[in-house]
């Protein structure tokens, strides 16, 4: 970037734990840019995420649930204040790596990503030698149609915030429990991962057992 006149900035992590190293580099990944954006005043993040990071996801996702998280990374989206935007998503690493080729620019590898300890690695392995029961083209489109699925959770959502959720500024919510109860299932745990993750200044959801159980916690009180 220095050679190309581009200015910029090299952020290190540490204290990494051992277990679960993927995540916890993501999050801390995340959280370092966020405050380095909040401390310098940009406000959108752009990521390098490829097509064959969104395969791999889907496949990842789907190995542990035909239908919760399939619809992969999203092209946009929030991490605190700041937006973020994955302008690549539909460029295969190929094109990519072709592209850095002709400029005569060397990536910098991660090592980790030929590492068969980590999960990512494994399912690309497979994704290499054809092991997928499922088509390329046909992972991508239903991570199409889930992400548009979303998309419709996300209107009812907000739609049923307005009838239910009043948002106070000190920080908590208070929730008509009746119209609450009285909406859909999907519809209720979906406001309601949205309302748990930012109210608790979380940049990701809680886990889905947790989120079920206030949810029928939430919806029994409403129906009593």
């Amino acid at each position: 970037l220095e050679r190309l006149g581009i200015a910029s900035s090299v952020l290190t992590l540490s204290g990494l734990p051992r277990q679960n190293l993927h995540a916890a580099a993501r999050l801390a990944r995340y959280d370092a840019m966020s405050g380095w954006m909040a401390r310098h005043g940009f406000s959108t993040l752009l990521t390098a995420h490829h097509r064959d990071d969104q395969v791999e996801t889907v496949v990842m996702r789907m190995r542990r649930s035909e239908t919760a998280g399939i619809a992969g990374i999203p092209r946009r989206g929030w991490w605190a204040d700041v937006r973020v935007v994955r302008p690549l998503l539909d460029v295969p690493r190929a094109r990519i790596a072709a592209c850095l080729a002709g400029t005569g620019i060397e990536p910098v590898r991660d090592p980790s990503n030929a590492d068969m300890r980590f999960e990512r690695a494994r399912v690309r392995h497979d994704l290499a030698r054809g092991a997928s029961t499922m088509s390329i083209p046909r992972l991508l489109a239903r991570a199409e149609a889930a992400r548009a699925q979303e998309s419709e959770l996300d209107r009812q959502a907000a739609e049923l915030a307005a009838q239910a959720v009043e948002l106070l500024p000190m920080g908590c919510a208070i929730v008509d429990l009746g119209a609450y109860a009285g909406a859909q299932d999907g519809i209720r745990r979906w406001l309601l991962r949205s309302l748990v993750r930012d109210l608790g200044g979380r940049s990701v959801p809680a886990s889905r057992d947790k989120l079920l159980r206030l949810d029928g916690l939430l919806a029994d009180c409403g129906r009593n």
